[in-house]
């Protein structure tokens, strides 16, 4: 579900901008990890040519916040941990029910006009709405309603399911790869990935979830 976004390189989304990494720098990250391959060095090389003043920030959260946070703590790279994956969609839409099918239409329309509220509110209002408790609910559960489509042994919404589990498992195996005893990484990702990833890293033994909430009040 993509939104009509506004162009945060705008004045006013700016200081709104500046305003949120001021909270987020409350967290004093050691390490930030993005959205991004981590097989790639693009990402790498396009912080170098900005941190050295040879380019500008794109719209991107990748680059307002992070790549903003980590020059200001003195920051040599991020860490990209993304892992791309194909989820079938198309299978699921054709071997849904009708009923399922609507409800799911449903849930995408319900999404789509809750992003559309975002052009009217803050960027640290909108991000406390990304990142609570109802969003993560909303977030995981547009995944598991299509788990039942199907029939016999041909389930299609779950392999969709699945699939994005599995995509999220290879990102917290990123992850993992990346964090030092103490460290602290700020994780800066699409609202999808946090809901799944925060949900699964709760029952982590080597993960402590830090909860975002109380940097994104004002």
């Amino acid at each position: 579900v993509k939104s009509d976004l506004d162009d945060h390189r705008s004045e006013k989304r700016q200081q709104e901008i500046e305003q949120l990494n001021a909270r987020l720098a409350e967290f004093a990250p050691n390490k930030i990890a993005v959205e991004h391959p981590a097989d790639s060095n693009r990402m790498q090389e396009k912080y170098g040519l900005w941190r050295d003043g040879k380019s500008q920030l794109s719209a991107s959260e990748t680059e307002q916040v992070g790549f903003r946070l980590a020059k200001q703590f003195g920051h040599e790279r991020l860490y990209p941990i993304d892992r791309k994956m194909d989820l079938d969609f198309e299978a699921f839409m054709k071997s849904a029910d009708p009923d399922t099918l609507k409800e799911f239409q449903g849930m995408v329309g319900m999404i789509q006009s809750f992003m559309s509220t975002f052009k009217n509110r803050p960027v640290i209002d909108n991000l406390a709405l990304l990142n609570s408790p109802a969003a993560d609910r909303m977030g995981n559960g547009f995944y598991l309603r299509m788990m039942p489509s199907g029939t016999g042994t041909d389930t299609p919404g779950a392999k969709v399911a699945a699939d994005w589990y599995a995509r999220n498992l290879y990102w917290i195996a990123n992850l993992g790869r990346v964090a030092k005893p103490k460290d602290r990484i700020l994780v800066i990702c699409g609202s999808g990935h946090a809901s799944m990833i925060r949900s699964i890293l709760r029952d982590s033994i080597d993960f402590e979830v830090v909860d975002p909430m109380p940097f994104l009040k004002r």
